[in-house]
């Protein structure tokens, strides 16, 4: 088992050493994995609500994470899934990193229809059927720019997810997670949209 917040303090550091590559290259992806994770829970610390000490990285068709309490029990198993811009494609990103000793810099601007791929993740992962007791956090890995330059990042996830919900866009009856959670893109910022819609931590 691994300590959650050990860890978290690993990648953060791993961060620092390589820079933008951190975020775009493949040979990153399971330490991003471990950082959208860590930043989570240290985001419920900070809500003095229950949290896991450990986790253990699984492999499909598990969950990402089983984690585990202060008495190494099972806690929860929990899937992340990260949310784009429409105009990013993964793939692409990770072969321009493997192929350019330059770091792959994007311009941050609002871009056009920036929430269908986040209803895209939502509808893609109630497809998915874990245990009872999963819980899927989303990492919504957009500048607040991306999407509009009034208000405030959590208010406006919210809005939408509230909109989704009454318009039956996306079906919160189909969910098969106990909790769905959004962190922001800088991993400090923590809204619930399952079952319920609450602001956890606003931005500092």
């Amino acid at each position: 088992m691994i300590l959650i917040e050990e860890e978290l303090e690993r990648v953060n550091l791993l961060n620092e050493k390589v820079g933008s590559e951190f975020l775009t290259s493949q040979k990153y992806r399971v330490h991003r994995e471990w950082w959208i994770l860590g930043s989570f829970v240290k985001l419920l610390k900070e809500c003095n609500v229950e949290f896991p000490i450990y986790a253990v990285p699984t492999n499909p068709p598990d969950p990402d994470f089983m984690t585990y309490d202060n008495h190494q029990r099972e806690y929860k198993p929990i899937e992340i899934a990260e949310v784009l811009t429409p105009d990013r494609k993964r793939t692409q990103e990770y072969e321009e990193s493997e192929n350019s000793v330059i770091p792959v810099l994007r311009e941050i601007g609002e871009v056009e229809n920036p929430w269908s791929t986040f209803k895209n993740i939502l509808n893609k992962k109630y497809l998915k059927y874990y245990q009872q007791n999963c819980w899927l956090v989303i990492y919504h890995n957009m500048w607040y720019g991306e999407i509009t330059s009034l208000g405030f990042w959590h208010k406006t996830i919210l809005a939408n997810v509230k909109y989704w919900r009454e318009s039956k866009i996306v079906n919160v009856e189909k969910s098969p997670y106990e909790n769905i959670f959004v962190i922001n893109s800088d991993g400090k910022s923590l809204v619930r949209i399952y079952p319920s819609l609450n602001v956890m931590v606003t931005e500092k």
